[in-house]
């Protein structure tokens, strides 16, 4: 995220538009059905983290490799589904490619 905001989710409470940085939150695949649920009641609050199965981080650039297509939003459209993305944040602006 490049932003704290998704919709009235608190999603990355840190994150600061035009700072350069991505904020990536992951949940871990091994985190429970029941904790899921209770991180994405405190979202509104972003309350959620910190918490042991997620994790937060600031980046200018990461890369995801899926072993099956994944689907990808960018400001709120669908863009559509792939197995591999980059997302670099630069100052000012942003590129995304997949």
């Amino acid at each position: 995220m490049n932003v704290d905001h998704l919709g009235d989710w608190n999603v990355a409470p840190r994150a600061h538009p035009n700072d350069g940085r991505l904020d990536i939150v992951e949940c871990s695949p091994t985190m429970p059905l029941r904790a899921r649920w209770a991180a994405r009641r405190r979202l509104v609050a972003g309350t959620h983290v910190p918490h042991p199965d997620i994790e937060v981080g600031r980046v200018r650039e990461r890369s995801w490799t899926f072993a099956r297509p994944h689907r990808v939003w960018i400001d709120g459209v669908d863009v559509g589904r792939t197995e591999m993305l980059t997302v670099r944040c630069l100052d000012d602006r942003f590129v995304v490619h997949f």
